[in-house]
């Protein structure tokens, strides 16, 4: 007979604690592709296109970290 070898998991009432630095992370992340997208547009001379692209961008990369501390914080 094989015993089931895994340890009970306890919660821990301080996991989402580590979340609070993703609000730091995603504003860094908003502001840098908003200013990358401002100065395309200046170099390029575009109205307000590769702002609009890279905040979506910068969007899309924060909700993939978020995704990916979220999977590695459920898995502690």
């Amino acid at each position: 007979m094989k015993k089931n070898l895994k340890k009970p998991h306890k919660p821990n009432p301080f996991r989402w604690l580590a979340l609070t630095g993703y609000v730091a992370q995603l504003g860094i992340i908003i502001y840098g592709s908003v200013r990358l997208g401002q100065w395309l547009d200046q170099t390029y001379q575009t109205d307000r296109t590769w702002t609009l692209v890279c905040v979506l961008l910068g969007l899309f990369v924060s909700v993939i970290i978020l995704l990916q501390q979220l999977k590695t914080i459920n898995h502690d």
